[in-house]
């Protein structure tokens, strides 16, 4: 670690009021609109945690927890810009590893409402990605999307791997911008995980996606609001996160050359 990038991981932590010693090393981001009911969901999931919270403290609806001897830092986030805010700070930090989960609306009939979506690569139309690699389209998971497939099959969900692309208005998805991500191979549509991919890739850190059908994008633009509901729904999300530790716990072993090219 160079100097410089020793002041950056030094300002971001005493920002935080992160100890040094309880650095994060991997970070798990949850895409959704219900900041802090989703972060309370997930935070129920360990016996201890450490908010990261208040306006003094720059970031929101964080906390950090240590699993298998490992401090990562869990959040969530709604739409590009509060995405990449999260994985810039924790890049700068000294993160190797970000996995993004989070819903994301069907461009395709055979994409069914609840199944995960292992994602291939992102096409950025959100506006984020530009300032980091501009000249990129899309961004890669740099993590064997075979191998997280074949993981998530063993959990008895229903999954599939392809493109999504990421936009910033989805509310203004049009029949001709639908067809136009069809046309590039993209079986959804999401809010954050391009953002997420192009910063990963602009600081060479591992990174993948795990989003769930929330919704079906037809010919007209479809309500946020998943059909999805109750326990079935907090089971699945539940679930994505446990997937997505294992995953991050077992990056090393999966992960494949990142590129900026």
């Amino acid at each position: 670690m160079s100097v410089a990038e020793s002041r950056h991981r030094e300002y971001w932590l005493s920002k935080l009021e992160i100890p040094s010693e309880n650095s994060p090393t991997a970070l798990i981001i949850y895409g959704t609109r219900y900041l802090g009911e989703n972060l309370s969901r997930m935070a129920s999931n360990f016996n201890h945690v450490k908010y990261i919270t208040g306006r003094g403290k720059f970031l929101d609806d964080l906390f950090i927890t240590n699993i298998s001897g490992r401090c990562v830092a869990i959040a969530t986030a709604y739409g590009a810009p509060m995405a990449a805010e999260l994985v810039h700070v924790f890049c700068e930090i000294g993160v190797d590893v970000v996995i993004h989960t989070g819903s994301c609306g069907s461009l395709t009939s055979d994409l069914e409402l609840g199944t995960v979506l292992v994602v291939s690569k992102a096409w950025s139309g959100e506006g984020v990605s530009q300032y980091y690699l501009p000249k990129k389209p899309f961004f890669k998971s740099t993590l064997s999307v075979p191998i997280l497939a074949r993981a998530i099959k063993t959990s008895h969900l229903t999954v599939k791997t392809g493109p999504v692309f990421t936009t910033s208005a989805c509310l203004m998805e049009s029949d001709k911008d639908k067809n136009t991500w069809r046309s590039k191979g993209c079986l959804a549509v999401d809010m954050e995980c391009a953002s997420v991919f192009s910063v990963c890739h602009y600081y060479h850190v591992q990174c993948a996606a795990l989003l769930w059908v929330s919704d079906l994008v037809n010919g007209q633009c479809a309500a946020p609001i998943s059909p999805i509901d109750g326990e079935e729904l907090n089971s699945l999300k539940n679930r994505l996160l446990e997937i997505s530790i294992e995953i991050m716990l077992n990056a090393t072993d999966n992960k494949i050359q990142i590129s900026r090219d």
